[in-house]
């Protein structure tokens, strides 16, 4: 697989469509197996909101090499960055009827496969492989300079969440640690207030105090 030569915003952005993502449903029939599979307009159809909303879009152009023939596919982001990969088949027979469907197969194969998505029977399968949806990275972010503007770990905090990054966090869970953190700051301005007016003398802050007291109270919040 190729690469840009940054990748952070589109796996970012990747987390956030893949968490919004239901499985491809198995529209098409394969009757040489007797059994079904997802198709490219059903593949399409599963990745297209999700990835409208996280800023994502791809490319998919047919290729040759020599005797082979196949797809390669781009999923691009609004950043500018992307990922790529290509795969190639030899064709038993020349003519454009198998060409045509070894491109189609290549073309849902490997954007099934980059994307993320699962084939599932029917639509009571696809509600169930909906996960819940992560916040925005924007979100998480504010969320971490929140956390490290009252001196807390991060890490400790995500403990209790049971993720291992304040980007997979749910929208649900999201709320509740704004909460938290709201307390938190609300505790630290509250008794900040008290200590710097109990510390002067004649009305006059100590100068230097309101300091100190700030940075024991964080520790105490810790």
């Amino acid at each position: 697989m190729k690469t840009s030569e940054t990748v952070a915003e589109i796996f970012s952005a990747l987390n956030q469509a893949q968490a919004e993502m239901t499985g491809a449903k198995k529209d098409g029939d394969n009757p040489f197996f007797n059994s079904k599979y997802a198709d490219l307009t059903s593949v399409i159809r599963a990745i297209k909101t999700p990835f409208a909303n996280a800023g994502l879009s791809f490319v998919q152009a047919p290729i040759n090499e020599g005797d082979k023939i196949g797809c390669q596919t781009r999923i691009c982001h609004s950043s500018g960055e992307w990922i790529e990969t290509e795969i190639v088949f030899n064709l038993q027979k020349l003519d454009p009827q198998a060409a045509g469907s070894a491109i189609t197969y290549d073309k849902r194969y490997t954007l099934q496969s980059m994307a993320g998505v699962t084939s599932v029977d029917d639509d009571g399968e696809m509600a169930m492989a909906r996960e819940p949806q992560r916040i925005s990275a924007e979100d998480a972010q504010a969320l971490i300079d929140r956390i490290n503007n009252i001196n807390r770990s991060v890490e400790k905090f995500l403990k209790p969440y049971n993720v291992q990054s304040m980007f997979d966090l749910t929208v649900d869970q999201a709320k509740n640690a704004e909460t938290l953190i709201t307390n938190a700051e609300a505790k630290i301005d509250g008794k900040c207030d008290q200590a710097s007016e109990s510390s002067g003398e004649g009305g006059q802050v100590q100068e230097g105090r309101p300091e100190e007291v700030l940075n024991k109270l964080r520790k105490d919040i810790q």
